[in-house]
């Protein structure tokens, strides 16, 4: 497995794991940490409406724009 991390702004941590499955597969985990629901950014927006609206970025990202980079 290979796996890389590092922080976004001074809240946020990504990692990016990459697993080979054989076959010419790859398992890829993307991992967003550091959302604590009492907590808000230095914007202050709280948290929890940030990871909503992250939640909705990775979802695209991760589900559409990467599969499509992938291919092509």
């Amino acid at each position: 497995m290979a796996k890389i991390g590092f922080d976004w702004d001074k809240d946020w941590h990504l990692t990016f794991e990459l697993k080979n499955l054989g076959d010419n597969k790859t398992e890829f985990t993307l991992i967003h940490s550091g959302f604590e629901v009492e907590k808000s950014t230095a914007f202050g927006q709280p948290h929890s409406v940030v990871r909503e609206t992250m939640d909705g970025g990775w979802q695209k990202i991760v589900k559409e724009r990467l599969p499509s980079f992938v291919e092509s």
